[in-house]
């Protein structure tokens, strides 16, 4: 199921995440082609709650490496 996405996809985890352990984010971005994994240091389960900002800068970085190019095609779009 997971090999066959092939939209962009950001992975966003905690490094210290107490319920779901960082293992499982690599094993989880290994699944998924072209996936974006990125760590979080001191953050935990809710990466969006305890480091918003953060967050946000980085999907906001992400978002710009994957904006529409020239020709009116995203670069997923083929």
């Amino acid at each position: 199921m997971f090999g066959e996405i092939r939209c962009p996809v950001k992975i966003i985890w905690g490094e210290d995440d107490p319920w779901i352990p960082l293992e499982r984010g690599k094993a989880l971005h290994a699944l998924i082609p072209q996936a974006v994994f990125e760590t979080l240091p001191g953050v935990g389960h809710l990466p969006q709650l305890e480091a918003p900002q953060l967050v946000l800068e980085r999907l906001n970085a992400f978002y710009q490496t994957k904006a529409k190019t020239d020709e009116g095609s995203a670069p997923w779009e083929g």
